[in-house]
């Protein structure tokens, strides 16, 4: 398991991404998603660059069955 000095949770897999920058501390399923989410050198709010939280896209696949 891979963690981040001062973050509580740790996160594993082989194309994982972690952002530890300025407080931001979001895990990602991948590069694509962390590159959207760090543009111009600036943490984006998820939902504006097109991206699902983990917890929101786990609570619609529920209320869908």
């Amino acid at each position: 398991m891979i963690r981040c000095f001062g973050y509580d949770t740790g996160w594993t897999g082989l194309r994982t991404c972690h952002c530890a920058a300025g407080g931001c501390h979001r895990t990602f399923t991948g590069i694509g998603a962390f590159d959207k989410h760090r543009q111009d050198g600036r943490c984006q709010d998820l939902t504006s660059v097109g991206l699902v939280p983990v917890t929101d896209a786990l609570d619609r696949l529920r209320s869908a069955r």
